[in-house]
């Protein structure tokens, strides 16, 4: 494998999205869990609802968000691993 030919400036910039929209996927997953436990342990009314709606929908958009900065990674890797007539960059790691 060729894996020295994802060692550039845009690989890294790319790997680097991927992790930190993982770390927030987890955190908004959290965060929406919580906010539905509590609506559905106390009477939480509209308050509760409405933290699950507000949750939910940064769950989605953090699910969104990793989706697309996976979708970018896994391009960059299927465009850069095996260059093709040689034509990659070989960085020392």
């Amino acid at each position: 494998m060729h894996l020295e030919y994802l060692r550039t400036a845009e690989g890294d910039a790319l790997w680097k999205a991927l992790v930190a929209t993982r770390e927030a996927l987890d955190e908004a997953h959290e965060r929406y869990q919580r906010a539905l436990a509590a609506a559905m342990e106390a009477d939480a009314g509209v308050n509760g609802e409405r933290a699950v709606r507000s949750e939910g929908r940064a769950y989605a958009a953090a699910l969104t968000k990793h989706s697309n900065a996976a979708m970018a990674w896994l391009s960059y890797v299927d465009t850069n691993l095996h260059p093709k007539n040689g034509g990659g960059r070989s960085l020392s790691i």
